[in-house]
């Protein structure tokens, strides 16, 4: 791995090990993180947050090459911090980004990707899931958005995250499956299942002690 993120050379991947699966985690700028939390998180509360869950995230993928997308040179630092690969990136929207992604890997040789949040407050169990599926899909606990999705990286088409992604992964997902004989596994893990996608997510008893580790965590 790189020891600087090289910048200004947007939409490439410097150095990644030779690798049949690697995670993509998109990242924005911590700065404009998480602001579906405004109502409950100060800018600053919400700032370091982010940083604490990114850096749960990455540190949970050590062992899986990873490559963090993102445009934002503090996310780049945490990124090679975490013995990640940085993708800069001018792309906007996150299916746009993830696309992306999974296309210059599918250039490279790649063969399948784990898109993985980087708001996950548990991701314990990414370096596990990580082997042995083909096809797979982790829904967020109310069963609507996608928390980590892994499939071959041509298949950028059926990427479509937003407000009930997981029906539409659902589908996409296990039509490809019969099309290409693969298995897809749906996982239903109550870790992996936390985010922070809404204030409500901050009252569960595990991702308070996220957010009082974030607070701890300083700029």
């Amino acid at each position: 791995m790189s020891t600087q993120p090289r910048r200004g050379d947007a939409g490439s991947i410097h150095q990644l090990p030779d690798a049949d699966l690697v995670a993509v985690v998109p990242i924005k700028s911590f700065t404009q993180a998480k602001g579906r939390l405004r109502p409950a998180l100060s800018t600053d509360d919400r700032e370091r947050l982010a940083v604490a869950t990114a850096t749960g995230v990455l540190q949970a993928l050590q062992g899986v090459p990873t490559v963090v997308v993102c445009d934002d040179d503090a996310v780049a630092d945490l990124a090679v911090h975490c013995g990640c690969e940085p993708m800069m990136t001018m792309t906007r929207g996150l299916n746009a980004v993830v696309a992306e992604a999974m296309e210059h890997l599918h250039h490279r040789g790649v063969g399948r990707v784990m898109v993985a949040h980087a708001d996950l407050p548990c991701p314990e169990a990414l370096g596990s899931i990580a082997a042995g599926h083909q096809l797979a899909i982790v829904p967020d606990h109310r069963l609507d958005g996608t928390n980590v999705l892994i499939l071959p990286s041509d298949e950028a088409r059926c990427v479509s995250y937003g407000p009930g992604s997981f029906r539409r992964h659902l589908g996409a997902l296990t039509a490809l499956a019969h099309d290409r004989g693969l298995r897809l596994d749906v996982i239903r893990d109550h870790q992996l299942g936390l985010d922070l996608d809404h204030p409500s997510d901050l009252s569960h008893p595990v991702t308070s002690t996220t957010r009082h580790q974030g607070a701890s965590h300083g700029h």
